[in-house]
């Protein structure tokens, strides 16, 4: 460095590079020690997020998974939730019923419904910290049901349950006792057969044109018998077999064919011409 120069000129300079490269260096370790800083400032934060979340997750109700519940229909069903419900930190957990109707005392569901099928109750369990919203589904498995003819349609009546009816819910036809079958307007229905396990058959008049139906009051689903896209051929009902099939009649009203249908299996064949 500088071999030209006299010895102290090249002390000089040497002690100018020394001093700057000591400069840089605290500078470097200053920005780095500020980075590292920062870093675990930000990882604390981080962590502390995540312990807040993770606390405030533990602290709700826990609740597995409840098994779908059956009761006959016409009785009281009853539900101890603290076999599924629990409090991570041993806390009280209290209930309130969201829908599906019925009431939570002492950690017991209970409810008559009112018709048969599948229902779903959802349910708040709360403890000091937080809440979890959960919910069940009971299957209503019988029912004392008599069919009603409304107008041209048909509804249900749950006969178990007739002495539970209460004032019509608000915008609503017909009180939770009745199932409504059809509303037809401008069509008329007409009960046929029941069949085993709750579903009911009924015709369908539509002008001149006649169609079959079955309709399942566990499932609320309507069937229509028959194959008729088009809306051309009448579907007419003729009997009943003693192991519960339907035997109907399918076709043009010059060339109908015999049918038979088994509920079981949901098969429709063919007999024979008539």
């Amino acid at each position: 460095m500088g071999a030209g120069l006299p010895l102290r000129s090249q002390f000089v300079l040497s002690s100018i590079s020394m001093n700057l490269r000591s400069r840089d260096m605290r500078r470097s370790m200053t920005v780095s020690n500020w980075v590292h800083h920062h870093r675990f400032v930000a990882t604390g934060l981080l962590l502390s997020t995540l312990w807040a979340c993770s606390k405030a997750t533990q602290s709700a109700p826990r609740v597995t998974t409840i098994p779908s519940q059956t009761v006959v229909g016409g009785s009281a069903f009853a539900l101890d939730l603290s076999l599924w419900v629990t409090s991570p930190d041993g806390q009280a957990i209290t209930y309130s019923v969201t829908s599906g109707g019925g009431a939570v005392v002492s950690d017991v569901y209970g409810q008559t419904f009112d018709t048969v099928g599948f229902k779903t109750v959802q349910v708040r369990a709360t403890d000091t910290d937080d809440f979890t919203d959960f919910s069940f589904t009971v299957h209503v498995q019988t029912a004392e049901e008599a069919v009603i003819q409304a107008g041209t349609g048909l509804i249900l009546l749950d006969r178990g349950t007739v002495n539970n009816a209460t004032a019509l819910p608000a915008g609503s036809q017909y009180s939770d006792q009745f199932v409504r079958v059809s509303s037809s307007q401008g069509l008329t229905d007409t009960f046929k057969a029941y069949l085993p396990k709750g579903p009911m058959v009924f015709e369908r008049v539509t002008g001149s044109q006649t169609d079959l139906y079955v309709f399942d009051p566990s499932l609320l689903t309507t069937l229509q018998l028959g194959n008729d896209p088009g809306g051309f051929t009448d579907e007419k009902y003729e009997a009943k077999t003693s192991d519960n099939r339907i035997v109907f009649t399918s076709g043009l009203s010059t060339d109908p064919g015999l049918y038979i249908y088994d509920r079981v299996t949901d098969l429709t064949r063919e007999i024979s011409a008539v």
